[in-house]
């Protein structure tokens, strides 16, 4: 039977950053396609507006957040934030509904 205390630091290292775990919150912006979002790097002309497939085909990445974690405007929403740029980075909610509530929010509190 091999002994678990002898492996190598960076075999460790390779079973780690290959597990599920280490992606957790990662999403292909397919996603995203028909929900509801506006770039909130751009509070001034931001508007809620449906995903099209050739707007998520330009995201660098998407990541997903529970509800409750940090960085909703309301605190208790689920979302995607997916980046488009440096300067441009998308909220995006399930429902339009959602996506107008978070937006209106964050305009309230001058964010």
């Amino acid at each position: 039977m091999p002994s678990f205390k002898k492996l190598s630091p960076l075999v460790v290292m390779a079973v780690l950053l290959s597990s599920s775990a280490a992606f957790a919150g990662a999403v292909k912006s397919e996603a995203v396609v028909g929900l509801f979002g506006f770039d909130w790097f751009k509070p001034e002309s931001a508007k809620c507006a449906a995903v099209t497939a050739e707007a998520a085909a330009k995201f660098k990445s998407c990541s997903y957040r529970a509800a409750g974690e940090t960085g909703s405007f309301s605190g208790n929403a689920d979302y995607y934030a997916c980046q488009v740029s440096e300067k441009s980075e998308l909220m995006i909610y399930k429902t339009k509904a959602r996506c107008s509530e978070e937006l209106e929010i964050m305009k309230s509190n001058g964010d």
